[in-house]
């Protein structure tokens, strides 16, 4: 029996290896009487705010590249079944490039303020905290922390229009809903999700994010 494992490509995430070096880690994994290669997966992410206004053509790019790189393992004469687009708006994007079999989506499929921005889906999350003396509750601000972008730090929400909040709340707001702008740390923090409709506030059901630990490379 032998564990089938997949190499993580660099496409424009900074993580997992370079393009030119997955030939060779594909042989080494070939070669291995314990392991079998199933393929390759990748995951794009803007680096900067110009960037995120032109996420599509980013995540086309970067699945092209996975594409290619799965290309030249097999003329190596190694099998590569799956070709993998991580990102739910990669993903919009990449499964209209021939050759991606796969998209794998996830915390983003409820989109933040950025997905929102980028690709014109409504936001699925919303942060509710009361207002005192214009300052949003704790619980719900502990949540919002470090919930910027790398390349704005400072807007960790906006509101449902998707206008940034960086200044005090109006005092005369008992209650507000706020979008973060990046949906990763809240979904880290959150004990538990409520889900509601569009025609009610009261929750239907009840979520509770599950996170894999990270493991140390």
């Amino acid at each position: 029996m032998r564990l089938g494992v997949r190499l993580e490509v660099d496409v424009g995430a900074d993580r997992g290896l370079p393009a030119t070096e997955v030939p060779g880690a594909a042989r080494e994994i070939a070669s291995s009487a314990a392991l079998r290669l199933d393929g390759v997966s990748g995951y794009y992410s803007p680096v900067d705010s110009f960037a995120a206004t032109r996420w599509a053509h980013g995540a086309r790019s970067a699945a092209r590249v996975l594409v290619e790189v799965a290309g030249h393992v097999r003329n190596a004469g190694i099998r590569c079944p799956v070709v993998s687009m991580g990102g739910t708006v990669n993903g919009l994007v990449a499964s209209g490039v021939p050759g991606v079999t796969e998209i794998a989506a996830g915390a983003y499929a409820l989109a933040d303020a950025t997905v929102a921005a980028a690709t014109g889906c409504a936001p699925a999350l919303l942060v509710e905290g009361g207002v005192v003396d214009g300052d949003l509750e704790e619980a719900a601000a502990d949540l919002l922390r470090a919930c910027g972008n790398d390349w704005d730090h400072e807007t960790t929400a906006t509101t449902p229009e998707l206008v940034p909040v960086r200044q005090r709340l109006s005092r005369e707001t008992a209650t507000v809903q706020l979008v973060p702008a990046h949906i990763c740390p809240v979904l880290m923090r959150a004990r538990f999700v409520d889900v509601v409709t569009h025609e009610g506030r009261e929750p239907t059901s009840r979520w509770r994010p599950v996170l894999l630990p990270e493991v140390e490379p």
